[in-house]
């Protein structure tokens, strides 16, 4: 039951404590307006009773008046005494009639009292009052319907009967009114105790209701506040620990009903900010596999969260891809740095790194044959070929636009095939021959101008950044290149020059000893004329 009732809605609950109050309200209502219709009933009985002992006296009193009448009627002379006897009739008249009226108005008190004594006294009393009444009726009537001839010895004998059968009677009447009367008294103390005793009772009993009431309502208003604050406390406490950036432990009951709806969504909350910390935490190390559930995967929250980890995901992995891409193109370009001054070794070291670095399986490099710095050489030489960590000397030439390689010149953009036309390159081992699955051909440019070409294949496919990394890797290749067919050209140039040097000096002291000639001829003819010119004299 109690279960039931904590299963509940709110709703319900504050309807069953209404009802319990109205109820309790109708209870005190209905138990105070009967027990104060049990004491309008007694306090009406001893009304009644009251007016009963009143009306005793006053039958007792008109009896009395009723056998006045009679003795008048019976002793009055009728020939002297008329207005005596006619008073005397009309008296008559007045008191049987009060007497009716009183033996009516006792018989109604009677029949509402119902009580057997009362009862059988007043049957005994209303005998004697019929006994007399009818008696007296008689002799009064006889006495009062008598004409002035009547015998006297017979009037007096009728007078002598009166007296002598009136008298016990009526002393009997007043023997049965002293017992009723001194019965409804006792009665009405009987009534007037019962009518105290009932409102002690009732007067404690409403004491006790009230004072039950309100220990009900108060028992059933904390406990259902409790129900409804308990789980409120709950929450407070639950969101002040939030708050400060805690997790909290909560527990529920069993209730079903609102209150325990909002615990249940609470520890939903909580649970689902454990999750969050974790997912954090794992996300915060790298791990972003994690299958942690976030508000059941489900809602706005849930998917920025998600969305946050798949974007911190992407940014890790771009980051580990430039990360591997730098210090890929960083060691390739201290390599080429170390192999700058000898160009077989600068390409032999290029494409042996490149194919390691990949992890491919074989590397070819093809370098464009300038003849000078202004025009662009259409031939491509293979000046190197790495496969399975083993050198191979392959000498080959390659016209642009011949071939893969040729074409790739020609466009200035990059071939990657995942579909190998069939005996296009086979890879070999010591194990046999197999088809490359994979193969990328990039052109070396260099300030628009090819320097070659770099043709990768592997057995697996190739992944963004290393086609990315490969990308790099060509334009420093091809920029290490050109400075190698720069200072190589330098080098011829400089050595023509200092050839040429060297033949300007040879001419040079060739002319100087022909000068040396000539000045010694000139000299001698200048001597021989003198002498000449002195002989003459």
């Amino acid at each position: 039951m109690k279960n039931v009732f904590l299963n509940l809605p709110l709703k319900k609950k504050f309807l069953i404590l209404t009802s319990v109050y109205v109820a309790t309200f109708i209870i005190g209502i209905i138990v105070i307006f009967t027990s104060q219709a049990i004491l309008n009933g007694k306090a009406e009985k001893m009304a009644l009773l009251n007016k009963y002992k009143s009306d005793l006296p006053n039958l007792r009193v008109s009896v009395n008046a009723l056998r006045g009448e009679l003795f008048v009627a019976l002793l009055a002379d009728k020939h002297t005494m008329i207005e005596e006897v006619e008073e005397s009739q009309a008296g008559y008249e007045f008191h049987r009639a009060k007497i009716d009226n009183l033996k009516a108005s006792l018989v109604d008190i009677q029949n509402v009292i119902q009580d057997s004594k009362l009862n059988s006294n007043s049957e005994v009393l209303y005998g004697t009052i019929d006994s007399l009444c009818n008696f007296t009726d008689f002799y009064i009537k006889l006495a009062l319907n008598a004409n002035s001839n009547a015998q006297d010895s017979i009037f007096n004998l009728v007078r002598a009967k009166v007296l002598k059968e009136y008298v016990p009677m009526f002393i009997e009447f007043r023997q049965a009114v002293t017992d009723s009367y001194d019965y409804a008294f006792e009665l009405h103390d009987i009534v007037l105790a019962d009518y105290d005793e009932t409102e002690t009772f009732r007067n404690t009993l409403l004491v006790l209701f009230f004072i039950c009431g309100i220990i009900l309502v108060f028992t059933f208003s904390q406990y259902l506040s409790k129900l409804i604050t308990e789980p409120i406390l709950k929450t407070k406490d639950t969101l002040e620990v939030i708050s400060k950036g805690e997790i909290p432990e909560i527990e529920i009951n069993n209730q079903k009903d609102e209150t325990g709806a909002m615990l249940g969504s609470l520890k939903t909350l909580v649970n689902n900010l454990d999750n969050l910390k974790i997912f954090t935490t794992e996300v915060g190390k790298g791990k972003f596999n994690s299958q942690v559930s976030l508000f059941g995967n489900r809602g706005d929250i849930a998917e920025s969260l998600l969305a946050m980890r798949e974007n911190l995901q992407q940014s890790s992995i771009k980051e580990e891809e430039f990360k591997w891409i730098s210090s890929g193109i960083a060691e390739a370009g201290k390599l080429l740095r170390e192999q700058y001054e000898n160009v077989t070794t600068l390409y032999d070291s290029a494409i042996r790194y490149v194919v390691k670095y990949l992890a491919a399986n074989q590397g070819s490099l093809f370098v464009t044959l300038d003849d000078n710095e202004l025009d662009q050489s259409k031939e491509l030489e293979l000046v190197a070929c790495y496969a399975f960590d083993r050198k191979k000397y392959i000498t080959q030439t390659i016209h642009f636009g011949e071939g893969l390689v040729g074409q790739v010149c020609l466009e200035k953009e990059l071939i990657y095939l995942t579909e190998i036309p069939k005996n296009y390159l086979k890879i070999t081992s010591g194990l046999g021959e197999a088809a490359a699955n994979s193969i990328i051909i990039i052109p070396l440019i260099n300030n628009e101008k090819v320097q070659g070409v770099l043709e990768i294949a592997s057995f697996s496919k190739l992944t963004n950044k290393e086609i990315e990394f490969l990308k790099q890797f060509c334009d420093l290749l091809a920029a290490d290149i050109a400075m190698a067919k720069f200072s190589s050209r330098m080098q011829r140039l400089l050595e023509v020059s200092k050839q040429q040097t060297e033949e300007l000096r040879a001419t040079e002291e060739e002319l100087r000893q022909n000068m040396e000639e000539l000045n010694a001829a000139q000299e001698q003819l200048q001597r021989e004329a003198k002498y000449k010119e002195e002989n003459m004299i």
